[in-house]
């Protein structure tokens, strides 16, 4: 019996959107680390956007809670998605809808390639995980 190259392509998804989510979580994690005193050497994660790390840092306590509130959110997400939960499936269709909806408004105001690639990305994602044989990794099987 062969595997097509679609079968494959989705038997691996979970642990590739599995490896996303945990590397996101750990992304924000290092940023909220980033806004402490004491992750004043995380804040080398912000030498590609100097600019935003000097605005964000006028409210260091709401960026620390809302990046650790991220943070847990996709690690929650990513054992979720490890352990092919229905509703980890759905929060992370959420999840990068919101990331889509955020970087065509950024788009709509400051037009840039970080911003269409962003879309990009996000609309591949959707539509990766959006196929009939990725979903019913995720789906309980149906009597």
């Amino acid at each position: 019996m062969t595997v097509s190259a679609r079968e494959q392509g989705a038997s691996v998804t979970p642990a590739l959107i599995t490896i996303f989510f945990s590397l996101s979580a750990l992304l924000c994690g290092v940023v909220a680390l980033s806004f402490t005193e004491i992750g004043a050497g995380a804040s080398a994660i912000w030498v590609l956007k100097p600019a935003a790390f000097a605005f964000l840092s006028q409210y260091p306590h709401v960026m620390i809670v809302g990046f650790s509130i991220l943070a847990v959110a996709f690690a929650f997400c990513a054992i979720g998605l490890s352990l092919r939960k229905p509703w980890a499936y759905r929060l992370a269709i959420g999840f990068i809808a919101i990331n889509a909806i955020s970087a065509a408004v950024n788009l709509a105001g400051t037009p840039t390639y970080a911003g269409l690639i962003g879309l990009a990305v996000a609309g591949a994602l959707i539509w990766w995980l959006s196929r009939p044989d990725v979903r019913s990794q995720f789906m309980p099987e149906r009597c």
